[in-house]
Formats: structure tokens, sequence, C-alpha cells
């Protein structure tokens, strides 16, 4: 998985935001067939479509704010994958600034389950760069390596 260099911040940005505010999705349990054919990666796609608008339904979107997902079905695992990102401009009125803010989730689609996170505001040290089994991490490279484990082979956003 790459994103592009100059959307990836945006990209992160507007997942983390959006994982403070999502402390849980939709309570949903989904079975993507084992196998890692073309058939298992588009229920996967279609999976992590209906995840991510409704935790975008359940937690609403601020003025400006972007968000996007990638999805990728771990034959390996098989498990169903997303990452989902948030971007928002945030008022800092401590510094009298707007800054950029960035979350990036890993969500284990198959079962509901976050298992990783990456959030950064104003471009400095990260506020969460964590994946589950890992040690903490300090950066967005950092974190995208974590989380190829159980994104390997996963196209990048359209």
């Amino acid at each position: 998985m790459d994103f592009p260099t100059a959307g990836r911040a945006r990209f992160a940005a507007s997942a983390l935001f959006g994982a403070m505010l999502i402390t849980a999705a939709c309570g949903v349990r989904a079975d993507v067939p084992p196998g890692n054919g073309s058939e298992a990666g588009q229920q996967c796609a279609d999976l992590a479509s209906q995840l991510h608008a409704q935790s975008m339904k359940n937690n609403g979107m601020l003025p400006g704010e972007t968000t996007g997902f990638v999805s990728h079905y771990n034959p390996g695992r098989e498990t169903c994958y997303y990452i989902e990102s948030q971007t928002a401009n945030m008022n800092d009125p401590a510094l009298r600034t707007i800054l950029p803010r960035t979350v990036l989730r890993l969500w284990d689609a198959t079962n509901n389950r976050l298992i990783g996170r990456f959030d950064i505001w104003g471009g400095v040290t990260p506020l969460a760069c964590v994946v589950e089994g890992a040690p903490p991490c300090g950066s967005e490279a950092q974190w995208l390596q974590l989380t190829r484990t159980y994104m390997e082979g996963a196209a990048p956003p359209n």
C-alpha cells in the first residue's frame, strides 16, 4: 500500500480525527469467504464501504473534512482489513491559527475491531501511533510500515 506523498498527510489527518470521535463502529460481524480471488476482495471492499459509511453517519463530519478508505482481503489471515482516513483543518485558539489534523485507523472489518491508529495535529509529534501487538511508533511512515502485515497487496485509494 502506498499513498501519494502530497495527499498522505491529508488522508492520514482526516482518518485520525474520526478515530477520536469513534469508539466503536456499528457492532457488525461479517464473514468474508476464504480465498484470494476477486470475489473475496470485492466482498471485503463492500464491507469496508458499509462500515466506513456507518462510522461517518454515527459521528458526523466537520465542515471541510475529507474522508476515505482503502480495503484489503488478507487470504493468509482470512480477514478483511481497511484503513480509514479523515482530514480536517482544526482551529487552535492558543496559537490563533488553523492546523491540519490527520487520523488514520486500521480496522479488522471482519470482526469490526479497531487494531491501529495514527493521529497527528499540525505536523508535529503524533498524538497516537499504535498498531496492536507492536511497540508505539513515532511517524506516519513507521505506522504505515506496521500496517503492512495486514494490508500487504492493497491498492492505493482512488
